[in-house]
């Protein structure tokens, strides 16, 4: 087999099936466990199963049509999953979803040779997106001396020719050369009718634990695919069942996600890929986290609409909203987070009362999208009508409190409202202190604020100490290293503005 190539063949998936029967394999092994048998199956060839599937059904009708030269679906699935209960049943669900007789997919411990994974791993080197081919000279690591670029390969199939090659065995025949075709993984998964990514369980990220899977994600959707999140018949059904108690955890989870905690099998391969994911995109963490989330508040609110397990006026629903409207504004939906935040508002007054704190909440995050649509006036007056109810609630002190007087405060200072502003600064900063001490980063954070204020305002000494004096907190932190960069440059910011020179060495030195 040519290593060089994509393989774009199909597997049937009614042969998969009959194959793990066959092999009398546990239904809970993960697609890892499998992959030692279908290391073994193929041991005497070493070749794919696919290629394996081919060979077969010329010696006899067991596996006939069970490989096509063109795979209609691309499935993107994590090796930790079950292979017969997560990832074929999910596309057996997927099957009987569309009414089709049989999917052929393409299926990467079926289809790519797995005695030979890791030199797929080093010489596909599709890793970036198809934006320029990777050179000798790229490649700091020497890995593609002696190789052409695979960016312009031989196209090779396993799938055999209708012209049999005579004298040749079915193994042969099965790896026989279909044609030419210069390609790249982002050119090749643009000739798939349909990406389908494996979601399981619905409440977890387990597909963003593989870098691998999270290129391929990438990849398909820079090429213009739909990249299409499936869920099998039962986490459709547990999904209705949980969503509101569950739904806010996964998305903590997919917006915790960093490329750079993502596990990779292969040598070399997550190096390869966190290269060429920074070349790619500045904001490649957030483009992936958008692209999840955006699947995630799609199946929430279809199945809230769908459903009948669900009432639009009862208590779980009402805590949903909150975590949906959320969703939507990272996502940058303002439209639909204002009405998602108008619904929870209305439901939670009906519910719990006006002076309660699920009312305050979601006057908070109401305030928010009208100040992203540029009503400023209308968001003070909603902060303030939220800070009054925390107030009654909790009292002044409250380290909640603090956070909405923050807020609050510096939406004041940016309508140029300073005096307020700095009062309000003031009161959640002191509140801070009371609450966590002198050296807690939230009081650093507190302390950066009013001084930014000051700032604005030329209070440039008393901006100083409260920059030096966060500068203090953060250093004796090692994990505030982000932020203790920031105070210094503001401290230089402030030497600057007292002396009306730039102060270079000053700045170097903070």
């Amino acid at each position: 087999m040519d290593y060089k190539v994509f393989p774009r063949e199909g597997v049937s998936l009614k042969a998969l099936l009959s194959w793990h029967a066959s092999k009398d394999l546990p239904e809970n092994y993960t697609t890892r466990q499998v992959f030692k048998t279908v290391l073994e199956e193929t041991k005497q060839f070493q070749c794919s199963l696919a290629e394996y599937f081919v060979a077969q059904s010329e010696t006899g009708s067991r596996y006939a049509n069970s490989v096509a030269p063109q795979a209609k679906y691309y499935i993107i699935h994590s090796w930790d999953y079950r292979f017969r209960e997560d990832t074929l049943q999910s596309l057996e669900d997927y099957r009987e979803k569309h009414s089709l007789e049989d999917i052929y997919v393409w299926l990467d411990i079926a289809c790519l040779n797995q005695h030979s994974a890791e030199r797929h791993a080093r010489t596909y080197d599709w890793w970036s997106a198809g934006s320029k081919a990777q050179t000798d000279s790229d490649d700091p690591d020497g890995e593609n001396e002696n190789r052409q670029s695979l960016y312009t390969p031989k196209r090779r199939s396993f799938f055999p020719s209708k012209r049999k090659t005579r004298g040749a065995g079915s193994l042969d025949r099965a790896k026989s050369r279909l044609g030419d075709k210069s390609s790249s993984f982002f050119e090749d998964v643009q000739s798939f009718k349909k990406v389908i990514a494996i979601w399981h369980p619905w409440d977890d990220a387990v597909l963003l634990n593989s870098i691998w899977c999270v290129w391929e994600i990438y990849v398909a959707t820079r090429a213009g695919m739909n990249v299409v999140f499936f869920l099998s018949q039962s986490q459709r059904s547990d999904i209705s069942e949980h969503l509101p108690n569950r739904f806010e955890n996964l998305v903590d989870k997919v917006d915790d996600f960093q490329v750079e905690n993502c596990q990779s099998y292969h040598r070399r391969q997550k190096k390869r890929i966190l290269r060429a994911a920074a070349a790619e995109e500045r904001n490649f963490n957030s483009k992936i986290k958008h692209i999840v989330l955006n699947f995630c508040l799609e199946r929430a609110l279809k199945t809230v609409q769908n459903s009948p397990k669900f009432s639009l006026q009862d208590k779980a629903y009402a805590s949903l909203l909150p975590v949906m409207s959320f969703v939507s504004r990272k996502l940058g939906k303002v439209g639909q987070c204002l009405s998602l935040c108008e619904e929870s508002l209305t439901l939670s007054k009906r519910l719990y009362g006006k002076e309660t704190a699920e009312v305050a909440r979601d006057t908070n995050n109401l305030a928010v999208v009208f100040k992203e649509l540029g009503d400023n006036q209308l968001a003070i007056k909603l902060h303030f009508e939220a800070l009054a109810i925390m107030k009654q609630l909790f009292g002044v002190n409250n380290i909640y409190v603090a956070q909405d007087i923050n807020n609050l405060a510096a939406l004041l200072a940016e309508v140029g409202r300073y005096d307020e502003a700095e009062e309000l600064f003031e009161q959640s900063l002191n509140i801070k202190l009371d609450y966590y001490g002198p050296d807690h980063e939230s009081v650093a954070s507190g302390m950066t604020n009013l001084a930014l204020l000051y700032q604005k305002i030329g209070k440039y000494a008393e901006a100083g100490e409260l920059h030096r004096g966060a500068l203090k907190i953060r250093v004796k932190s090692n994990l505030l290293v982000k932020e203790a960069a920031e105070s210094s440059s503001y401290m230089a910011e402030v030497l600057e503005s007292l002396s009306g020179i730039k102060r270079p060495s000053e700045s170097e030195k903070l």
